[in-house]
């Protein structure tokens, strides 16, 4: 009777640990942050000057890596219980990473279509190493893909334009938006 008086007393301690230790940095949470980060979204997607579109890409990859960020605990906790806390979800209207991963991809394809190799493969490379979640398996991919057509265009000598969809796939892109 004891050791299930004290099973249970454990279980209701660690579920209560789960709950409140730790905190998220917020970010986008009022009006104006969000607008701010999806304004910074758009711009990418609609700018035509790599430049302007590398300083959104910092921007969403800054906000991406501030929306993630975990605080510490209010109280010290033992490794193995520290173990069993799981992570808060943000939640935001938005997916950060989502975002950050769809201007960095775009970056690099405009880059490709303009000659700028150097750019683009420092944008797929971005994608393929700060994203490599299951959830961004689609972005992944495609940066693969943008990286293997450079490849074949530094071979040749010449650029040669292979698209960067995945053609004759159902593969789409997830959408930013939750």
């Amino acid at each position: 009777m004891k050791l299930s008086v004290i099973s249970i007393a454990i279980a209701v301690a660690l579920a209560g640990c789960q709950a409140g230790h730790q905190s998220v940095k917020s970010v986008g949470l009022d009006n104006t942050g969000f607008m701010r980060l999806w304004n910074t979204y758009e711009g990418c997607q609609t700018s035509l000057d790599l430049g302007e579109m590398r300083s959104y890409e910092r921007i969403l990859s800054q906000e991406m890596l501030s929306a993630t960020r975990i605080a510490e605990p209010l109280i010290p906790l033992p490794t193995s219980i520290q173990r069993l806390v799981t992570e808060p979800k943000p939640r935001l209207s938005v997916d950060p990473k989502a975002m950050a991963a769809a201007c960095t991809l775009y970056t690099g394809q405009a880059a490709v279509a303009i000659g700028r190799n150097d750019i683009a493969v420092e944008m797929f490379l971005s994608v393929i190493s700060r994203h490599p979640q299951a959830d961004y398996a689609y972005y992944v991919a495609q940066a693969k893909e943008g990286l293997a057509q450079v490849t074949v265009a530094g071979r040749s000598g010449a650029p040669q334009l292979v698209p960067v969809s995945l053609s004759g796939s159902s593969a789409r892109p997830p959408t930013a938006l939750r």
